[in-house]
């Protein structure tokens, strides 16, 4: 199984002139895998949207590959859900995380096809803005303006000073930004964490493989 650890970061600042904007981050996302399953080949994803002067070709081209993984991580994800929901209740139901999305199972089908689809058609925001420079060591962040969650996935310089099998983890866990989940401390759909947990979980490749075909040797 792999390692994860993560920290998180909550802070507001100061955004233009339009006011007080919330800045919502995870921090480190750590997930250590095969990276063997990273399959997601779709050549739509080349309309991915790189901005910011900080966005080099080559760091373009890291975020494209990224952008790959937490696809898959997606397309694996919802698969599972709508293929397979019995042998997930058999392999996960006693996990407290899988607990919130067996109550809730429309509620992670709908956001993670709205973030496939973002993939499917190369909707897909990321801006680089430099060095973040927090005392949280943010690596990436989705703005939030008056409860307003803005499209855009900010890429720090930080990010790319991340090993390369932890930053589809950190970009998986933005996706859910996009999708409005928030920092609730108890475990329910408004948790980062357990979205973090869940499509993690699902997407593993030795998971996928058990689950999708358990007679495998």
């Amino acid at each position: 199984m792999g390692r994860f650890t993560a920290r998180f970061a909550l802070f507001v600042c100061l955004f233009g002139s339009t006011g007080w904007a919330g800045l919502r981050d995870i921090v480190e996302d750590e997930v250590l895998f095969d990276e063997s399953w990273l399959e997601w080949s779709d050549p739509e994803l080349a309309s991915l949207a790189v901005k910011g002067r900080a966005c080099s070709a080559a760091r373009s081209q890291i975020l494209a590959q990224d952008s790959d993984g937490a696809c898959t991580r997606m397309r694996r994800s919802l698969h599972l859900m709508e293929k397979y929901p019995h042998e997930i209740l058999k392999h996960f139901k006693t996990g407290m995380n899988f607990a919130v999305y067996f109550k809730n199972e429309k509620f992670y089908k709908d956001r993670i096809r709205r973030r496939l689809n973002a993939c499917n058609t190369g909707k897909i925001d990321l801006k680089c803005v430099g060095r973040c420079g927090t005392d949280q060591e943010t690596l990436a962040y989705v703005l939030v303006t008056f409860g307003f969650v803005h499209s855009t996935i900010n890429i720090c310089d930080e990010y790319f000073e991340d090993h390369d099998s932890t930053r589809v983890g950190t970009l998986s866990h933005e996706y859910g930004r996009l999708e409005s989940i928030g920092d609730s401390p108890n475990l329910d759909t408004n948790n980062i964490y357990v979205w973090d947990a869940i499509t993690r979980a699902l997407s593993n490749d030795y998971t996928y493989e058990v689950i999708t075909n358990p007679k495998a040797p």
